[in-house]
């Protein structure tokens, strides 16, 4: 049995699909049994939770929840101080409290955020070594493919930490037993950060004051920064990928780690009730490619093309043999785009069933419709909030 663990504040309601996503993509490249540990709080809802229940079961593994505002009453006002502040969160601190939670016959755990995308069998990863103190983690000079960034965090730059060996906590593989020994952990890090007030990474510092000097640096391949990765142009690998800095919420477009992304979500019990809304803005031959691959993966969903009245035909030509397909025209007799049209049809059709809205060769000049900047700006925004 190979243990998990996750931790969720989810008050704006997005974080559960994001840690059921990553879950998801966990459940389907590993083959050995999982038990997920979910640290949580009221913010959880009830329908949130039986989804991660739902996804447990599809896959035969096992999760339990921990309600860290019941078992850690007691720190609660450290947690409140230490997790509001910044752009960070109480979850980000709930991992300092593990040791007080997890039954004492569990010996080691895989710590996630919840913005991975487990690309690869975790196994791998279970079977590590860790370093002297029970930790194992990936550096961020690696992360990074070199030293700019981390050597401008406070922590390095003030000689606490050295540079080559701060690392990123948002994959961690503990020893269990090594970490009971630092019950104190968030009074520890809260005299810390009290001391060092430049130091905000909080939770990410604080791990790295106690553990950084004996820790085992992991290879970058279960630590992966998907922003990194897009800049070097790197291609998708069996590795951990790691959404920081809100790069997962580009989702619907045509980037291999969007793609990923979606993939994984597709196949969570929080698919069901979205919309993905499609801008294709290349080539019509390349868009109805793109489509054509969308439909393996649209498992009876409905879609509907949105476009001009003169390519509606030829979508129709190619993709016409499958089922739950609709052509709408959304542009008037002016060939400028009908916000109103495609609002009023976007709302009538996602009210009955998870639908697809695939906006093909939107292209806003020459041979494309005539659309003002402004105009343009207004559709893209638009678009957005249908959306979410």
């Amino acid at each position: 049995m190979i243990h998990v663990c996750y931790a969720l504040y989810d008050k704006n309601g997005k974080y559960s699909k994001l840690t059921g996503t990553s879950i998801c993509s966990l459940f389907e490249n590993t083959k050995a049994w999982v038990t997920i540990h979910l640290l949580h709080d009221h913010t959880l809802t009830e329908e949130n939770r039986a989804k991660f229940i739902q996804l447990a079961r599809k896959y035969g593994n096992h999760i339990v929840f921990y309600d860290m505002e019941e078992l850690m009453q007691e720190q609660r006002e450290e947690l409140l101080k230490w997790g509001f502040a910044g752009r960070y969160s109480p979850a980000a601190l709930y991992r300092l409290l593990l040791m007080r939670v997890l039954p004492e016959n569990i010996k080691r755990v895989i710590y996630f955020d919840g913005d991975t995308i487990i690309h690869c069998d975790i196994q791998d990863l279970w079977h590590e070594e860790v370093g002297e103190n029970g930790l194992a983690a990936v550096p961020e000079c690696s992360i990074f493919h070199g030293t700019v960034e981390t050597e401008a965090k406070p922590i390095c730059a003030d000689g606490i930490v050295e540079v080559a060996k701060y690392f990123n906590s948002g994959v961690l593989l503990i020893d269990m037993d090594a970490y009971r020994q630092h019950s104190d952990l968030l009074r520890i890090g809260g005299e810390f950060l009290s001391a060092h007030p430049k130091c905000t990474a909080f939770d990410q510092d604080i791990l790295n004051y106690v553990f950084a000097a004996q820790f085992r640096a992991l290879d970058v391949k279960y630590n992966t920064f998907v922003i990194t990765e897009r800049i070097k142009a790197r291609k998708v690998t069996a590795s951990i990928y790691h959404y920081a800095m809100q790069t997962y919420k580009t989702w619907g477009g045509i980037d291999a780690y969007t793609q990923l992304f979606n993939h994984y979500y597709q196949q969570s019990p929080w698919y069901e009730d979205t919309q993905l809304a499609i801008a294709c803005h290349e080539s019509l031959l390349f868009g109805v490619q793109l489509c054509a691959d969308l439909f393996k993966k649209v498992q009876g969903r409905r879609v509907v093309f949105c476009g001009k009245q003169e390519v509606l035909p030829m979508i129709q030509k190619y993709l016409a043999v499958f089922p739950e397909t609709l052509f709408l025209n959304i542009f008037s007799q002016e060939r400028n785009l009908d916000l109103l049209r495609l609002i009023q049809n976007m709302r009538q059709l996602c009210n009955k069933k998870p639908t697809f809205f695939i906006f093909i060769d939107m292209r806003f000049s020459g041979g494309g419709a005539t659309i003002s900047k402004n105009r343009a700006f207004s559709q893209n925004r638009t678009l957005r909030m249908v959306r979410h």
